[in-house]
């Protein structure tokens, strides 16, 4: 999801600047599309993210990620860990395969 938000953003701007070009001052351009990639850019906004599928707490970030991303990166496992995701994501998944094997055996 990250790569997919990170080019969605990239591809907008492309689109936008085609369309604002002779409409709008470059300058506002460039501000809306500066906002706009920055916003689609995870690394910039939370830092890494958590790493689903596994047992535990893992957060991964950029391999090119600076002291700042790498801070928001730790301060979102510790959210993870504060709000216990690891747990909540255990409980829905049960949930859902519980609502599954009712639906399949009603069939």
């Amino acid at each position: 999801m990250v790569k997919f938000c990170e080019s969605l953003g990239k591809t907008i701007c492309s689109w936008f600047e085609d369309k604002a070009k002779g409409k709008l001052p470059e300058s506002e351009v460039q501000e809306i599309t500066g906002e706009l990639l920055k916003a689609t850019n995870v690394a910039d906004a939370i830092g890494g993210g958590p790493l689903l599928a596994v047992n535990g707490v893992a957060c991964v970030a950029h391999g090119r990620s600076k002291a700042d991303e790498i801070a928001k990166t730790i301060g979102q496992a510790k959210l993870a860990v504060e709000l216990d995701l690891v747990g909540s994501l255990k409980a829905e998944l049960a949930a859902a395969r519980s609502n599954i094997n009712t639906s399949m055996s009603e069939s």
